[in-house]
Protein backbone atom coordinates (compact mmCIF):
# COMPACT_ATOMS: atom_id res chain seq x y z
CA UNK A 1 0.00 0.00 0.00
CA UNK A 2 1.39 3.33 -1.00
CA UNK A 3 1.31 6.25 1.38
CA UNK A 4 0.87 9.85 0.42
CA UNK A 5 1.74 13.20 1.90
CA UNK A 6 -1.24 15.52 1.93
CA UNK A 7 -1.91 18.88 3.50
CA UNK A 8 -4.73 18.16 5.94
CA UNK A 9 -5.83 15.76 8.64
CA UNK A 10 -8.95 13.61 8.68
CA UNK A 11 -10.49 13.40 12.12
CA UNK A 12 -13.00 10.80 13.16
CA UNK A 13 -13.46 12.01 16.74
CA UNK A 14 -16.50 13.99 17.90
CA UNK A 15 -16.24 17.62 18.89
CA UNK A 16 -16.68 18.54 22.58
CA UNK A 17 -20.25 19.50 23.60
CA UNK A 18 -19.46 23.21 23.63
CA UNK A 19 -18.28 23.16 20.02
CA UNK A 20 -21.05 23.44 17.42
CA UNK A 21 -20.93 20.97 14.52
CA UNK A 22 -20.63 23.86 12.05
CA UNK A 23 -17.50 25.22 13.78
CA UNK A 24 -14.35 23.97 12.06
CA UNK A 25 -11.99 24.26 15.00
CA UNK A 26 -9.62 21.56 13.69
CA UNK A 27 -9.22 19.75 10.37
CA UNK A 28 -11.71 16.94 9.74
CA UNK A 29 -13.50 15.08 6.99
CA UNK A 30 -16.61 16.57 5.37
CA UNK A 31 -17.58 13.95 2.79
CA UNK A 32 -16.16 11.46 0.27
CA UNK A 33 -17.24 11.14 -3.36
CA UNK A 34 -16.94 7.97 -5.44
CA UNK A 35 -16.24 7.99 -9.19
CA UNK A 36 -16.33 4.81 -11.31
CA UNK A 37 -13.59 4.56 -13.93
CA UNK A 38 -14.99 4.87 -17.47
CA UNK A 39 -18.46 5.83 -16.25
CA UNK A 40 -20.11 8.82 -17.93
CA UNK A 41 -23.40 8.80 -15.97
CA UNK A 42 -22.17 9.72 -12.50
CA UNK A 43 -23.07 6.35 -10.96
CA UNK A 44 -22.25 5.97 -7.25
CA UNK A 45 -22.44 2.18 -6.84
CA UNK A 46 -19.82 0.11 -8.64
CA UNK A 47 -20.38 -3.49 -9.75
CA UNK A 48 -18.05 -6.44 -9.02
CA UNK A 49 -14.97 -6.11 -11.24
CA UNK A 50 -15.34 -2.35 -11.75
CA UNK A 51 -12.59 0.05 -10.67
CA UNK A 52 -13.30 3.32 -8.91
CA UNK A 53 -11.67 6.22 -7.09
CA UNK A 54 -12.57 8.03 -3.89
CA UNK A 55 -11.98 11.69 -3.22
CA UNK A 56 -12.05 12.69 0.45
CA UNK A 57 -12.99 16.31 1.02
CA UNK A 58 -11.73 17.91 4.20
CA UNK A 59 -12.37 21.03 6.25
CA UNK A 60 -9.71 23.14 7.91
CA UNK A 61 -10.07 25.99 10.44
CA UNK A 62 -7.55 28.10 8.54
CA UNK A 63 -5.12 27.90 5.67
CA UNK A 64 -4.01 24.22 5.36
CA UNK A 65 -0.54 23.66 6.77
CA UNK A 66 -0.41 20.14 8.27
CA UNK A 67 1.25 17.18 6.53
CA UNK A 68 -0.02 13.66 7.02
CA UNK A 69 0.29 10.06 5.83
CA UNK A 70 -2.64 7.73 5.29
CA UNK A 71 -3.29 4.00 5.22
CA UNK A 72 -6.51 2.10 4.50
CA UNK A 73 -7.88 -1.36 3.70
CA UNK A 74 -11.09 -3.00 2.46
CA UNK A 75 -13.38 -5.64 3.90
CA UNK A 76 -16.80 -7.15 3.20
CA UNK A 77 -19.15 -4.87 5.12
CA UNK A 78 -22.45 -5.20 6.90
CA UNK A 79 -24.55 -2.97 9.15
CA UNK A 80 -25.07 -3.92 12.79
CA UNK A 81 -28.28 -3.40 14.73
CA UNK A 82 -26.99 -0.10 16.12
CA UNK A 83 -26.38 1.21 12.59
CA UNK A 84 -22.57 0.97 12.70
CA UNK A 85 -20.49 -0.55 9.91
CA UNK A 86 -18.77 -3.89 10.66
CA UNK A 87 -16.32 -6.08 8.75
CA UNK A 88 -17.45 -9.65 8.01
CA UNK A 89 -14.33 -10.70 6.14
CA UNK A 90 -11.01 -9.02 5.40
CA UNK A 91 -10.33 -8.83 1.67
CA UNK A 92 -6.88 -10.35 0.99
CA UNK A 93 -4.30 -7.75 0.02
CA UNK A 94 -3.49 -9.64 -3.19
CA UNK A 95 -7.10 -9.07 -4.31
CA UNK A 96 -7.08 -5.35 -3.61
CA UNK A 97 -5.53 -2.72 -5.85
CA UNK A 98 -5.55 0.50 -3.85
CA UNK A 99 -3.39 3.57 -4.33
CA UNK A 100 -3.36 6.73 -2.23
CA UNK A 101 -2.35 9.39 -4.72
CA UNK A 102 -0.15 12.41 -3.94
CA UNK A 103 -1.95 15.56 -2.82
CA UNK A 104 -3.27 17.42 -5.85
CA UNK A 105 -5.77 19.97 -4.67
CA UNK A 106 -7.00 22.13 -1.79
CA UNK A 107 -8.49 20.07 1.09
CA UNK A 108 -8.62 16.83 -0.93
CA UNK A 109 -7.22 13.30 -0.64
CA UNK A 110 -7.54 11.04 -3.67
CA UNK A 111 -7.66 7.23 -3.44
CA UNK A 112 -7.63 5.61 -6.87
CA UNK A 113 -7.48 2.27 -8.66
CA UNK A 114 -9.79 0.54 -6.19
CA UNK A 115 -11.33 -2.58 -7.78
CA UNK A 116 -14.45 -4.28 -6.44
CA UNK A 117 -13.28 -7.86 -5.76
CA UNK A 118 -14.74 -10.48 -8.08
CA UNK A 119 -15.00 -12.84 -5.10
CA UNK A 120 -18.34 -11.20 -4.28
CA UNK A 121 -19.94 -13.24 -7.07
CA UNK A 122 -18.64 -16.49 -5.55
CA UNK A 123 -19.86 -16.04 -1.97
CA UNK A 124 -22.35 -18.59 -0.58
CA UNK A 125 -25.81 -17.51 0.63
CA UNK A 126 -26.64 -15.29 2.42
CA UNK A 127 -23.33 -13.48 1.86
CA UNK A 128 -23.97 -13.36 -1.88
CA UNK A 129 -26.46 -10.58 -1.10
CA UNK A 130 -23.94 -8.26 0.56
CA UNK A 131 -24.39 -4.81 -0.91
CA UNK A 132 -21.43 -2.91 0.50
CA UNK A 133 -17.71 -2.90 1.17
CA UNK A 134 -16.18 -1.45 4.31
CA UNK A 135 -13.24 0.89 3.90
CA UNK A 136 -11.33 1.62 7.08
CA UNK A 137 -8.09 3.39 7.77
CA UNK A 138 -6.28 6.11 9.65
CA UNK A 139 -4.17 9.18 9.04
CA UNK A 140 -1.21 10.47 11.01
CA UNK A 141 0.00 14.05 11.30
CA UNK A 142 3.68 14.60 10.51
CA UNK A 143 4.43 10.91 10.88
CA UNK A 144 3.96 7.46 9.37
CA UNK A 145 1.01 5.07 9.37
CA UNK A 146 1.78 1.55 10.55
CA UNK A 147 -0.47 -1.55 10.57
CA UNK A 148 -0.70 -2.97 14.09
CA UNK A 149 0.55 -6.61 14.01
CA UNK A 150 -2.04 -9.21 14.95
CA UNK A 151 -5.04 -6.90 14.59
CA UNK A 152 -8.00 -8.18 12.56
CA UNK A 153 -10.83 -5.91 11.43
CA UNK A 154 -13.37 -8.74 11.75
CA UNK A 155 -12.85 -9.00 15.51
CA UNK A 156 -11.04 -5.82 16.57
CA UNK A 157 -12.32 -2.26 16.41
CA UNK A 158 -11.35 -0.72 13.08
CA UNK A 159 -10.01 2.36 14.90
CA UNK A 160 -7.32 0.13 16.46
CA UNK A 161 -5.94 -1.40 13.24
CA UNK A 162 -3.43 1.39 12.47
CA UNK A 163 -1.04 3.37 14.64
CA UNK A 164 1.18 6.41 14.19
CA UNK A 165 4.97 6.27 14.43
CA UNK A 166 7.73 8.89 14.11
CA UNK A 167 5.43 11.74 15.13
CA UNK A 168 5.78 12.17 18.90
CA UNK A 169 6.13 15.95 18.51
CA UNK A 170 3.10 16.29 16.21
CA UNK A 171 0.13 18.37 17.31
CA UNK A 172 -2.11 15.31 16.85
CA UNK A 173 0.14 12.35 17.81
CA UNK A 174 -2.64 9.73 17.90
CA UNK A 175 -4.02 7.98 14.79
CA UNK A 176 -7.06 9.64 13.25
CA UNK A 177 -9.31 6.73 12.21
CA UNK A 178 -12.19 6.69 9.74
CA UNK A 179 -14.61 4.20 8.19
CA UNK A 180 -16.77 4.40 5.08
CA UNK A 181 -19.40 2.14 3.51
CA UNK A 182 -19.03 1.67 -0.26
CA UNK A 183 -22.42 0.62 -1.62
CA UNK A 184 -22.50 -1.80 -4.56
CA UNK A 185 -24.84 -2.34 -7.49
CA UNK A 186 -26.25 -5.82 -6.89
CA UNK A 187 -29.09 -5.56 -9.45
CA UNK A 188 -31.84 -5.18 -6.84
CA UNK A 189 -34.45 -2.40 -6.48
CA UNK A 190 -32.75 0.96 -6.02
CA UNK A 191 -29.28 -0.40 -6.79
CA UNK A 192 -28.50 2.20 -9.45
CA UNK A 193 -27.84 5.67 -8.09
CA UNK A 194 -26.20 8.84 -9.40
CA UNK A 195 -24.40 11.68 -7.66
CA UNK A 196 -26.37 14.87 -7.09
CA UNK A 197 -24.58 18.12 -7.87
CA UNK A 198 -24.26 21.58 -6.42
CA UNK A 199 -23.78 22.89 -9.97
CA UNK A 200 -26.85 23.91 -11.96
CA UNK A 201 -28.03 21.47 -14.63
CA UNK A 202 -27.20 23.02 -18.00
CA UNK A 203 -29.82 20.79 -19.65
CA UNK A 204 -32.60 22.31 -17.52
CA UNK A 205 -32.46 26.10 -18.07
CA UNK A 206 -35.86 26.67 -16.41
CA UNK A 207 -34.96 25.12 -13.03
CA UNK A 208 -34.76 27.35 -9.97
CA UNK A 209 -31.04 26.66 -9.82
CA UNK A 210 -30.67 28.43 -13.17
CA UNK A 211 -33.50 30.96 -12.82
CA UNK A 212 -33.68 31.67 -9.09
CA UNK A 213 -36.59 31.70 -6.66
CA UNK A 214 -39.21 34.38 -7.22
CA UNK A 215 -39.78 36.25 -3.96
CA UNK A 216 -40.72 39.74 -2.86
CA UNK A 217 -37.05 40.56 -3.33
CA UNK A 218 -34.78 40.20 -6.36
CA UNK A 219 -34.92 37.00 -8.38
CA UNK A 220 -31.22 36.20 -8.68
CA UNK A 221 -30.20 33.01 -10.52
CA UNK A 222 -27.45 30.65 -9.45
CA UNK A 223 -26.83 27.66 -7.21
CA UNK A 224 -25.64 29.89 -4.33
CA UNK A 225 -26.79 33.38 -3.38
CA UNK A 226 -26.37 35.64 -0.34
CA UNK A 227 -29.23 37.78 0.90
CA UNK A 228 -28.04 40.77 2.87
CA UNK A 229 -29.99 42.56 5.64
CA UNK A 230 -32.14 45.38 4.29
CA UNK A 231 -30.14 48.10 6.07
CA UNK A 232 -26.89 46.81 4.55
CA UNK A 233 -28.17 46.71 0.99
CA UNK A 234 -28.60 50.46 0.70
CA UNK A 235 -29.20 51.44 -2.89
CA UNK A 236 -27.55 48.27 -4.20
CA UNK A 237 -29.02 44.81 -4.71
CA UNK A 238 -29.99 42.92 -1.58
CA UNK A 239 -29.43 39.44 -3.06
CA UNK A 240 -26.04 38.65 -4.57
CA UNK A 241 -24.88 35.72 -6.69
CA UNK A 242 -22.21 33.71 -4.89
CA UNK A 243 -20.02 31.89 -7.42
CA UNK A 244 -17.17 29.53 -6.54
CA UNK A 245 -13.63 30.85 -6.32
CA UNK A 246 -11.44 30.28 -9.36
CA UNK A 247 -9.38 27.25 -8.27
CA UNK A 248 -6.53 28.25 -10.59
CA UNK A 249 -5.93 31.27 -8.32
CA UNK A 250 -4.64 31.10 -4.72
CA UNK A 251 -7.12 32.07 -2.04
CA UNK A 252 -6.44 35.51 -0.50
CA UNK A 253 -6.03 34.23 3.06
CA UNK A 254 -4.04 37.27 4.24
CA UNK A 255 -5.60 40.09 2.22
CA UNK A 256 -9.11 39.65 0.84
CA UNK A 257 -10.34 43.23 0.79
CA UNK A 258 -9.40 43.72 -2.87
CA UNK A 259 -10.47 40.23 -3.99
CA UNK A 260 -13.58 39.57 -6.05
CA UNK A 261 -15.54 38.19 -3.10
CA UNK A 262 -18.74 39.22 -1.29
CA UNK A 263 -17.95 41.68 1.50
CA UNK A 264 -19.61 41.42 4.92
CA UNK A 265 -19.01 43.72 7.90
CA UNK A 266 -18.44 42.49 11.44
CA UNK A 267 -21.30 43.23 13.81
CA UNK A 268 -23.91 43.30 11.06
CA UNK A 269 -27.23 41.47 11.23
CA UNK A 270 -28.01 38.00 9.93
CA UNK A 271 -27.44 37.16 6.29
CA UNK A 272 -29.30 34.36 4.53
CA UNK A 273 -27.37 31.83 2.46
CA UNK A 274 -29.51 30.07 -0.16
CA UNK A 275 -28.63 26.91 -2.08
CA UNK A 276 -30.86 25.71 -4.99
CA UNK A 277 -31.21 22.31 -6.67
CA UNK A 278 -32.42 20.87 -9.97
CA UNK A 279 -35.06 18.13 -10.38
CA UNK A 280 -32.28 15.85 -11.69
CA UNK A 281 -30.62 16.00 -8.24
CA UNK A 282 -33.56 14.12 -6.69
CA UNK A 283 -33.96 10.80 -8.45
CA UNK A 284 -36.97 8.52 -8.17
CA UNK A 285 -35.86 5.10 -6.95
CA UNK A 286 -37.38 1.77 -5.99
CA UNK A 287 -37.30 0.41 -2.46
CA UNK A 288 -38.56 -2.81 -0.88
CA UNK A 289 -41.30 -2.64 1.76
CA UNK A 290 -43.42 -5.05 3.75
CA UNK A 291 -47.14 -4.14 3.67
CA UNK A 292 -49.38 -6.37 5.79
CA UNK A 293 -46.62 -8.96 5.76
CA UNK A 294 -46.34 -8.96 1.97
CA UNK A 295 -43.38 -7.56 -0.01
CA UNK A 296 -44.01 -4.46 -2.07
CA UNK A 297 -41.83 -2.28 -4.26
CA UNK A 298 -42.46 1.45 -3.83
CA UNK A 299 -41.24 4.37 -5.93
CA UNK A 300 -39.80 7.15 -3.78
CA UNK A 301 -38.06 10.43 -4.50
CA UNK A 302 -34.71 11.11 -2.90
CA UNK A 303 -34.23 13.59 -0.10
CA UNK A 304 -31.20 15.84 -0.12
CA UNK A 305 -29.23 16.56 3.05
CA UNK A 306 -26.87 19.54 3.00
CA UNK A 307 -24.21 19.92 5.70
CA UNK A 308 -22.67 23.39 6.14
CA UNK A 309 -19.76 24.65 8.22
CA UNK A 310 -17.34 27.59 8.28
CA UNK A 311 -13.81 28.44 9.36
CA UNK A 312 -12.82 29.48 12.88
CA UNK A 313 -13.85 32.99 14.01
CA UNK A 314 -15.89 33.41 10.84
CA UNK A 315 -19.23 33.89 12.58
CA UNK A 316 -22.17 31.62 13.38
CA UNK A 317 -24.60 29.42 11.45
CA UNK A 318 -28.03 28.41 12.73
CA UNK A 319 -27.34 24.70 12.20
CA UNK A 320 -25.16 22.05 10.57
CA UNK A 321 -27.77 20.25 8.42
CA UNK A 322 -30.58 21.35 6.14
CA UNK A 323 -32.90 19.16 4.08
CA UNK A 324 -34.81 19.18 0.81
CA UNK A 325 -37.57 16.65 1.56
CA UNK A 326 -39.00 14.20 -0.96
CA UNK A 327 -42.31 16.05 -0.67
CA UNK A 328 -40.85 19.46 -1.55
CA UNK A 329 -41.77 20.69 -5.01
CA UNK A 330 -39.20 21.40 -7.73
CA UNK A 331 -40.14 25.08 -7.46
CA UNK A 332 -39.09 25.11 -3.81
CA UNK A 333 -35.99 22.90 -3.93
CA UNK A 334 -33.90 25.34 -1.92
CA UNK A 335 -32.31 25.35 1.52
CA UNK A 336 -31.77 28.46 3.60
CA UNK A 337 -29.00 28.93 6.16
CA UNK A 338 -28.77 31.90 8.50
CA UNK A 339 -25.29 33.35 8.87
CA UNK A 340 -24.46 35.80 11.66
CA UNK A 341 -21.14 37.66 11.21
CA UNK A 342 -18.98 37.96 14.35
CA UNK A 343 -18.47 41.13 16.32
CA UNK A 344 -15.17 42.92 16.24
CA UNK A 345 -12.89 41.49 18.91
CA UNK A 346 -11.30 43.53 21.66
CA UNK A 347 -8.26 41.23 21.58
CA UNK A 348 -5.59 42.58 19.27
CA UNK A 349 -4.67 39.15 17.88
CA UNK A 350 -8.29 38.38 16.98
CA UNK A 351 -9.26 41.77 15.56
CA UNK A 352 -10.50 41.84 11.99
CA UNK A 353 -7.96 43.96 10.07
CA UNK A 354 -8.70 46.52 7.38
CA UNK A 355 -7.33 44.00 4.87
CA UNK A 356 -10.19 41.67 5.83
CA UNK A 357 -10.49 38.13 7.17
CA UNK A 358 -11.18 35.35 4.69
CA UNK A 359 -14.13 33.20 5.81
CA UNK A 360 -14.49 29.84 4.10
CA UNK A 361 -17.77 27.93 4.00
CA UNK A 362 -17.88 24.18 3.40
CA UNK A 363 -20.91 22.44 1.91
CA UNK A 364 -21.50 18.68 1.58
CA UNK A 365 -24.45 17.18 -0.30
CA UNK A 366 -25.88 13.69 0.29
CA UNK A 367 -28.89 11.95 -1.24
CA UNK A 368 -29.05 9.24 1.50
CA UNK A 369 -28.26 6.57 -1.12
CA UNK A 370 -24.45 7.00 -1.42
CA UNK A 371 -24.60 9.97 -3.80
CA UNK A 372 -22.55 12.97 -2.69
CA UNK A 373 -21.02 16.27 -3.76
CA UNK A 374 -18.86 18.94 -2.15
CA UNK A 375 -18.11 22.60 -2.70
CA UNK A 376 -16.81 25.68 -0.91
CA UNK A 377 -17.69 29.36 -0.94
CA UNK A 378 -15.75 32.31 0.47
CA UNK A 379 -16.46 35.84 1.60
CA UNK A 380 -14.35 38.66 2.99
CA UNK A 381 -15.16 39.80 6.51
CA UNK A 382 -14.38 43.49 7.09
CA UNK A 383 -14.31 45.67 10.22
CA UNK A 384 -17.67 47.07 11.34
CA UNK A 385 -19.12 50.23 9.88
CA UNK A 386 -20.91 52.94 11.82
CA UNK A 387 -24.19 51.38 10.66
CA UNK A 388 -23.29 47.89 11.93
CA UNK A 389 -25.56 46.85 14.81
CA UNK A 390 -24.28 43.87 16.80
CA UNK A 391 -26.85 41.09 17.02
CA UNK A 392 -26.87 37.90 19.09
CA UNK A 393 -29.04 34.82 19.18
CA UNK A 394 -29.18 31.61 21.13
CA UNK A 395 -27.96 28.60 19.13
CA UNK A 396 -28.87 25.02 19.94
CA UNK A 397 -26.12 22.68 21.11
CA UNK A 398 -26.91 20.19 18.34
CA UNK A 399 -27.21 20.43 14.60
CA UNK A 400 -30.85 20.42 13.59
CA UNK A 401 -32.30 19.32 10.21
CA UNK A 402 -34.57 21.90 8.63
CA UNK A 403 -36.92 21.80 5.72
CA UNK A 404 -36.12 23.50 2.45
CA UNK A 405 -37.39 26.99 1.81
CA UNK A 406 -37.84 27.70 5.54
CA UNK A 407 -38.59 31.40 5.38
Amino acid sequence: MRRALVLLVLLGACEPDFIEAWEVTKPRQMVAKLSIDGDTEGRTRPRPGETFSLRFYLMSPSQPRAVINAGMELCLGTVLGNGSLACLQQIPSDQVSLEIAPYEGDDQILVRNVTVPALLDDLPPPFDQLDRLGLFGAMCVDGDVERVPGKDATRDATNSIFRCVNNKDARYPLPLPFTMAIFLDRDGPGSVNHNPSFACDEADPTSICNVGVETDREQVPGAFVIERPQEEAGAGPRTLAWPAWDESQPLPWDNCVDADLPKVHAGSKEHKLRVRFDPSDREVFERNLLVNGKPKVENRREELIVAHALTTEGGELDGFNSAVLYSDSDENAEIEVEYLPPRQSKEEKKRIPDTGRLVRFYFALRDRRSGTDFTTRELCLLPPTSQSTPQTRELTSQARPRRAGGR
